[in-house]
């Protein structure tokens, strides 16, 4: 006995339903792929911009140093120990300015010459904290601002902040 036209309506009906149902499931994991993607890819070029800036100053002579030697910064921390916080450390090794630590959640996992600690330890006084992950400065400003009492400055910040030689 074959199905009533009324029962294949409704199957008809369910089915479409079912197609539309997963179609919206799958636009809105695209939306969420396409969203993260257009993220990173902002944070990249937010990084690549400061890495500009940074050589610029750089080629013009005028170092990081400089800047916080002005502003009474003789030790500081730095936050972040991907690439923009390893050149951070390179480029105040044998300056003035003595970097004491730095911070990083994954401080277990990271080899450096500096020591590295996370935010559950115990830290050295500093006169300043240097955020490398500018893409996330506000939140780790946050979260740092209860733990200690000193400046907290973005990388980007202080980069904007230096003054070119006249």
């Amino acid at each position: 006995m074959g199905v009533s036209v009324k029962k294949q309506m409704k199957y008809a009906i369910w089915w479409m339903f079912g197609c539309m149902a997963g179609g919206c499931f799958i636009a809105g994991q695209y939306k969420n792929y396409i969203t993260k993607l257009q993220n990173l890819s902002d944070k990249h070029l937010q990084l690549y911009l400061l890495m500009c800036r940074w050589l610029e100053r750089k080629q013009k002579g005028i170092r990081i140093e400089e800047y916080f030697v002005r502003r009474g910064y003789r030790s500081i921390a730095v936050y972040g120990m991907n690439y923009t916080g390893e050149r951070l450390l390179e480029e105040m090794r044998g300056s003035r300015v003595s970097v004491l630590y730095a911070i990083d959640r994954n401080a277990d996992e990271i080899y450096a010459d500096t020591k590295i600690v996370t935010m559950n330890d115990e830290w050295a006084q500093v006169d300043a904290i240097i955020v490398t992950p500018v893409c996330s400065f506000r939140e780790i400003k946050n979260q740092l601002s209860g733990k200690v009492d000193c400046p907290i400055l973005s990388l980007e910040d202080v980069l904007c902040d230096m003054e070119d030689r006249e």
